[in-house]
């Protein structure tokens, strides 16, 4: 029997953030409400020691300092 796996379109993640990074990926409670509603993509921007993240609220990506973002992403600021 072949499973078949399709993608779920979402308009919102609520207070929710997903952190994808080479073979890992957590859907997780934001900890800050900057943060919520978005997608991390750390290190495609991670030569310059930046994060790159896709908002669901706005529809953009934005590139942002690395230090601040995991700090806030592990709850520490």
């Amino acid at each position: 029997m072949m499973i078949q796996k399709e993608w779920e379109k979402i308009e919102c993640l609520g207070s929710y953030m997903i952190y994808i990074c080479g073979d890992i990926c957590m859907c997780i409670e934001a900890k800050a409400p900057e943060m919520e509603n978005k997608i991390f993509f750390p290190r495609l921007g991670s030569k310059n020691g930046n994060v790159v993240f896709y908002s669901l609220e706005t529809h953009r990506c934005i590139i942002r300092s690395m230090a601040n973002t995991l700090k806030q992403l592990l709850g520490l600021e």
